[in-house]
């Protein structure tokens, strides 16, 4: 696992395109992780003239790019206290299929959340919700084999600013660990986004050893 801290979302890419000709010339797989500045990004689904909800002079005033990006998807919303976690992973060597892949991402993901008192859902497009509130999304692209992007979980972020979008093409209100937690009087004193990606990684690849 590799910490990044907070980068730049293109910082980010050029990070996964050395870590993805690694892999592909047979290194070993990689987890990139990081916080980004506030930045929205799009998908190949994406269109910034209905999924963009603000215009450009706003974005401008607030410093928010607009980047489109060849993953999965349609808007997708970054910014600090998000944790954004990009696995670089061979599938044909791990002898995954792309369903399976995004199908272990997203039950990591959950037993990652429910390690902190949440009950997940899921509904036809990827991601997990909290009482019909998003809390984490995914997007992905395969290379020839090797996965690129992956996902990002609301832990202590500003919510505020998902206003901007439509989450990948809906209109569905956002959430965050430490506003569910704070329902039942659960408290982090102070994250290490660090450690908590050690800890998905972890759950991670014991989904993967689970299909081995």
């Amino acid at each position: 696992m590799v910490w990044l801290g907070t980068c730049d979302y293109e910082q980010g890419l050029e990070f996964q395109s050395v870590a993805v000709d690694r892999v592909k010339k047979g290194g070993n797989a990689q987890f990139l992780c990081c916080e980004h500045p506030t930045v929205i990004t799009l998908g190949k689904r994406g269109q910034s003239l209905t999924d963009v909800l603000t215009s450009m002079e706003v974005l401008r005033e607030k410093n928010i790019k607009i980047i489109a990006t060849d993953r999965g998807g349609q808007a997708t919303l970054h910014n600090p206290g998000q944790l954004v976690i990009y696995p670089v992973v061979p599938l044909r060597e791990w002898g995954l299929g792309v369903r399976e892949y995004v199908e272990c991402l997203e039950r990591a993901t959950a037993h990652y959340l429910a390690e902190y008192g949440m009950e997940v859902t899921r509904r036809e497009e990827p991601g997990l919700y909290v009482d019909g509130q998003k809390i984490a999304a995914f997007g992905i692209r395969v290379d020839r084999g090797v996965t690129l992007h992956g996902l990002a979980i609301n832990i202590n972020n500003d919510l505020e600013s998902f206003s901007l979008i439509r989450q990948c093409g809906q209109f569905v209100l956002p959430t965050n660990l430490v506003l569910e937690m704070a329902k039942f009087g659960a408290v982090v004193e102070a994250w290490d986004f660090s450690q908590e990606a050690k800890k998905w990684m972890g759950l991670f690849l014991g989904e993967i050893g689970g299909l081995r």
